[in-house]
């Protein structure tokens, strides 16, 4: 009898940078697969389907979109503004405000999420500004107790529709305090981790191998 020896490809290492108008419509694929999963597996609705590419264009040309690409694939996407006044309203400039946080399935448990999220932080805190925030539907309990263990707090619920369509969102708020050594965040749980317990849809990913996001407007 031969053995046969079983080799396991590496996964190519993911890097982070700013998005090109050339990402645009890998982008608006990663979103739009998410909103279909998150659809069909908690009947909440999410984004738009297909999601629109004038919105992803657009935060693009302003510089707020960053992704994860592992080779030559884009495998997650967030997006980092300095104001969100359709949900936030007007508002003193202490803050980032985080939207469309996506990973692909396929790289679920490797705390891809995790790094987008302490990328958002780093670039905040580079602005002088001392707090992250983001919203999520009401009705998804599941995601916002995810974002209360990584230590957001609920600060408020409003009722806006940023696609046409009212519905309730949970307003979340973490302070930043000052840069750790190491990891940050790495005892936190990560979006992965809840991704392998179950669904959350605006943090969601597409059945099998399609794409799991953190949602935020």
């Amino acid at each position: 009898m031969t053995e046969r020896t079983l080799v396991r490809r590496r996964p190519p290492a993911v890097r982070l940078r700013q998005a090109t108008t050339t990402d645009v419509w890998e982008i608006v694929g990663l979103l739009t697969e998410a909103s279909v999963w998150a659809e069909a597996w908690t009947r909440l609705p999410m984004w738009p389907i297909p999601y629109p590419a004038d919105r992803v264009r657009a935060a693009v040309d302003r510089g707020e979109v960053i992704v994860a690409v592992a080779g030559d694939r884009l495998v997650g996407t967030m997006t980092l503004s300095e104001e969100d006044k359709p949900i936030w309203g007007p508002q003193p400039p202490e803050a980032g405000y985080v939207h469309r946080l996506a990973v692909r399935r396929e790289f679920a448990g490797r705390g891809l999420g995790a790094r987008l999220l302490r990328e958002a932080e780093t670039r905040i805190r580079r602005r002088g500004r001392s707090k992250i925030r983001l919203d999520t539907l009401a009705s998804n309990a599941r995601l916002v107790r995810y974002y209360r263990e990584l230590g957001f707090r609920r600060v408020g619920r409003v009722r806006a529709g940023p696609f046409g369509e009212e519905r309730d969102l949970v307003l979340l708020e973490r302070r930043l305090g000052p840069p750790r050594r190491g990891r940050p965040g790495r005892n936190r749980p990560s979006a992965e981790r809840l991704g392998r317990r179950g669904p959350a849809a605006g943090a969601a990913g597409t059945a099998g191998r399609r794409a799991r996001t953190c949602r935020s407007g």
